[in-house]
């Protein structure tokens, strides 16, 4: 599998795949493009409209890529699509310990997303309990149990 980060000037990063360098030509073929191109002029020749471009041969490459990041223009943008990609096809990785660093990366980035969350639902929780919602109905639109609202509002 070829992973392929296309990074325009001004649209947000595109991460697709090939699976051989052959299906890598035929997909970024354009009727200009010499008819004896070879699989490093075809990267070449898909690169030139792009801001950045970053061919990967393996999901392997590409999974260190993604722990990695890149930098500069829409790096933040693109890493993080690359990071979605491995991980949905993080099967695909043959280095099981490179496999454990991605998941484990992925799931630190979960925690993380899911406690600047909860900040935000405690604090909407106390605002309807401000406006004069009753417990149950905050606990029934957040999805917890009562308990965890009284928590949210001091009370326990």
């Amino acid at each position: 599998m070829i992973v392929i980060v296309e990074i325009p000037h001004q649209r947000k990063p595109i991460i697709w795949g090939a699976e051989t360098e052959s299906d890598f030509i035929v997909k970024v073929a354009t009727d200009d493009m010499p008819d004896d191109i070879d699989f490093d002029g075809a990267i070449e020749w898909n690169a030139k409209d792009l801001s950045n471009q970053h061919v990967y041969r393996s999901m392997d490459d590409a999974a260190r890529a993604s722990l990695d990041g890149f930098s500069g223009h829409q790096g933040e943008a693109a890493t993080e699509a690359l990071r979605r990609i491995v991980q949905d096809y993080s099967w695909a990785i043959t280095d099981p310990a490179l496999r454990l660093q991605v998941i484990g990366a992925a799931w630190d980035r979960a925690r993380d997303n899911e406690r600047e969350i909860a900040g935000e639902a405690y604090d909407a929780a106390k605002a309807a309990a401000e406006a004069g919602l009753p417990e149950t109905q905050i606990a029934e639109a957040l999805g917890v149990n009562r308990l965890t609202v009284r928590r949210a509002l001091g009370k326990n």
